[in-house]
């Protein structure tokens, strides 16, 4: 709470400045620059007139802020827009002036998670590298029988061919080539199924083996 001394007399106790200085009591006295939204701070027991802005004031340069940080971060990732720059608000804390899409928080350099969409503006670039990186980009090297076999295929599960690779956010082309291993020699009770970019399942050597075209269709996703 604070407590002022003006023009001699002792005043109450009051939560904020603004409750003090009221704008409808200039009284023509410096201190009544509130009233024009000015900033004021205490400063050995008297009021004084700030020439900077506060933070979440409207700033168009560092130099205006009192924390010397200027910037936007209208979707709250730590990282300030791109093209905003050095415009926006007084921060209190200074982030890099990276971010290529400021209305989705999932948008920022070092974004290592993909998505199946766009991040808002038709775009796929989540981590702000100027491309949209896919994640099925693999075309299988699995070898072995289409049938069921007893010696474990080698590759890798991916894509049919080069051919299956689509563009961010298709679901009607990514197809793939996976491994399953079955508990006995004649692909019959129950497969374990690898996932894409990983070899044959481990624990069924010996047992029965089969490389397949897998009959979902997985959507392309991308940053």
């Amino acid at each position: 709470m604070y407590f002022f001394e003006h023009q001699g007399y002792a005043q109450p106790g009051f939560d904020t400045l603004t409750d003090y200085f009221d704008t409808s009591n200039p009284g023509g006295n410096p201190e009544y620059y509130i009233a024009s939204e000015e900033s004021l701070t205490i400063s050995g027991g008297q009021v004084q007139l700030i020439s900077c802005l506060a933070n979440g004031g409207s700033c168009s340069s560092d130099a205006v802020c009192c924390s010397n940080i200027c910037g936007t971060d209208d979707d709250s990732d730590n990282y300030f827009s791109q093209s905003a720059g050095h415009t926006g608000t007084c921060q209190a804390t200074t982030h890099p002036y990276t971010d290529c899409y400021d209305s989705n928080a999932n948008v920022h350099p070092g974004q290592n998670s993909y998505f199946t969409s766009h991040r808002g503006d038709g775009s796929f670039d989540y981590n702000c590298d100027g491309a949209e990186e896919r994640y099925y980009t693999l075309v299988s090297t699995l070898t072995g029988s289409w049938q069921c076999v007893t010696e474990k295929p080698t590759g890798l599960c991916g894509l049919w061919n080069a051919d299956d690779l689509a563009n961010c956010g298709d679901g009607d082309q990514v197809f793939l080539k996976v491994c399953e291993g079955y508990h006995y020699s004649n692909c019959a009770g129950g497969a374990s199924v690898s996932t894409y970019g990983q070899p044959c399942p481990s624990g069924y050597f010996g047992y029965g083996w089969k490389v397949t075209n897998s009959n979902s269709i997985y959507t392309q996703k991308c940053r």
